[in-house]
């Protein structure tokens, strides 16, 4: 009888033996696959990171760019001023202002040419 119950707790062990074995070998398979993923998103940061630095250096350029451009276009304006003004000021006439009544458009303002050729009625 004691020879039974010897077999019995030793197919318990050996099933015991068994499920321990499988839940590592199990263990170890996850890990890999996570191992894996990890490799995998570590490349996908380094792909990022590096996209993130083209796209600042693409914006620093377009910023650079249109910081020029507005550059041009103010300096472009200082120059129409100064010209306007040098005419103004050789035009022996004196120059005609826009009289009557003001319809909250801003007419005068938005035309300087019918200021100029506007006479007081």
């Amino acid at each position: 009888m004691e020879q039974i119950d010897d077999f019995a707790r030793l197919a318990r062990l050996e099933s015991s033996v068994e499920k321990l074995l499988g839940g590592y070998n199990a263990l170890q398979q996850e890990k890999a696959e996570l191992e894996e993923r990890l490799q995998s998103r570590e490349a996908e940061i380094v792909t990022l990171r590096q996209t993130i630095e083209e796209l600042q250096a693409e914006k620093k350029t377009v910023h650079q760019r249109v910081s020029g451009l507005l550059d041009s276009i103010d300096q472009w304006e200082e120059s129409q001023a100064r010209q306007e003004h040098a005419v103004v000021e050789e035009d022996p006439e004196p120059s005609l202002e826009v009289r009557g009544t003001d319809d909250g458009g801003g007419a005068e303002s938005r035309s300087p040419q019918l200021s100029m050729m506007a006479i007081d009625v």
